[in-house]
């Protein structure tokens, strides 16, 4: 869901009269903030993770905040990452179990898929016992690892000047309880959240 705010900030000015100084018009920036969601689906036979998803819509998000603002690259004041959650989209069917993952979330820069990776992987997100029932009603704030937000922070900047970044999320983890098995396996899937916000100059829109 994208959230935009209008800022006023005074700008003033320092005309020498007698008077002394005078204040002129107000410029105003807004402030959007934005969301980007991937979907990790999970089939566990065995008490360990290891699975990856691409997150590659940065700039189609970008460029429609610029389009209902009227604005360009250039309008943009600056770009960064705000926050991120987790939430469980799909239970595990079998509700009586009450499995819990820990694990570590880690990113990198691959903005060719057959190309090399060009930053990370980091470490973003680790969670050391987290509970899937709890999670499936309300998005998660994560503690961030400042690595990973390092990699996405470079990732907007490049989009902000004219890139296209892709990034791999790599969910990472070797303790599920209890172990699940062939005979009792664990199915489900989970959302990963990036917010970011964007400052717009409006006076270089007009």
């Amino acid at each position: 869901m994208r959230v935009a705010k209008i800022v006023m900030l005074p700008v003033v000015c320092m005309l020498i009269f007698a008077s002394g100084c005078v204040y002129d018009e107000l410029a105003s920036e807004v402030v959007v903030t934005e969301k980007v969601v991937v979907q990790f689906k999970e089939h566990r036979v065995s008490p360990d993770i290891n699975s990856a998803v691409v997150c590659d819509r940065f700039r189609q998000r970008l460029l429609g905040i610029l389009d209902d603002h009227g604005a360009t690259l250039d309008d943009i004041v600056s770009i960064t990452m705000v926050s991120g959650q987790y939430k469980v989209a799909k239970p595990a069917k079998d509700k009586s179990i009450d499995w819990t993952v820990a694990g570590d979330v880690t990113v990198a820069r691959q903005d060719d898929p057959s190309g090399p990776v060009t930053e990370g992987p980091e470490t973003f997100v680790n969670f050391t016992t987290q509970p899937l029932q709890p999670a499936k009603s309300t998005p998660i704030y994560a503690d961030l690892n400042s690595a990973g937000v390092t990699v996405i922070n470079n990732a907007l900047e490049d989009l902000r000047n004219g890139g296209d970044p892709r990034l791999v999320l790599n969910m990472g983890s070797d303790n599920i309880t209890p172990a699940p098995s062939p005979s009792n396996p664990l199915d489900f899937s989970w959302l990963a959240m990036v917010t970011f916000q964007v400052v717009i100059d409006m006076d270089k829109t007009e």
